[in-house]
């Protein structure tokens, strides 16, 4: 695989370290230099409660609605439970892309991992589900022994500041041939 940086066009490779396929997760290592300016997001597990105030970050559609990273705000619809694979499920529009992306609080922590979208024989739009924090913080203690959570405040702030503190650090990931 390969990631584009923030504000760079040019993909640079990754190697996959690690990656849950149940989970649909997994840690990527990239060589460039450039990483090492990325700042690591803070994680919180602390419990979400039902209409909880969310943003989900990512590349929806990829390149077809331009390069940039989509900031896409909305609410958990309903807690994770067995019906739904242990999943949240988020009021927001959640499209092909934004799987993997932060889904964050208003404090601009990561309360979870945007996976999929719920399945309806509907023709209408679905929810859009995301592991809980907790899924992502095992993952990354089991699979990156160096791994330290960074300092979270609980200071809730504007969707534009959370999406300055969050969006340099939100990668897209490229499947290249």
């Amino acid at each position: 695989p390969f990631v584009r940086l923030p504000g760079r066009e040019e993909p640079v490779a990754a190697k996959v370290i690690a990656k849950d396929e149940q989970m649909d997760i997994a840690l990527l290592q990239v060589a460039d230099p450039a990483v090492k300016e990325l700042e690591p997001l803070p994680i919180s597990t602390d419990r979400v409660g039902r209409g909880k105030s969310i943003a989900v970050f990512g590349y929806p559609l990829g390149d077809a609605v331009g390069m940039g990273l989509k900031l896409t705000i909305g609410n958990v619809s309903a807690l994770a439970e067995e019906a739904t694979e242990g999943m949240d499920l988020l009021d927001c529009t959640v499209k092909p892309g934004n799987s993997g992306g932060p889904l964050c609080d208003k404090a601009g922590r990561v309360i979870g991992l945007v996976t999929a979208k719920s399945r309806t024989d509907y023709n209408v739009d679905s929810y859009g589900m995301a592991r809980p924090a907790n899924h992502l913080l095992d993952f990354l203690k089991k699979n990156l022994p160096s791994y330290q959570p960074v300092a979270a405040s609980d200071a809730e702030q504007g969707w534009d500041q959370v999406d300055a503190q969050v969006s340099d650090s939100v990668l897209m990931i490229v499947m290249k041939e």
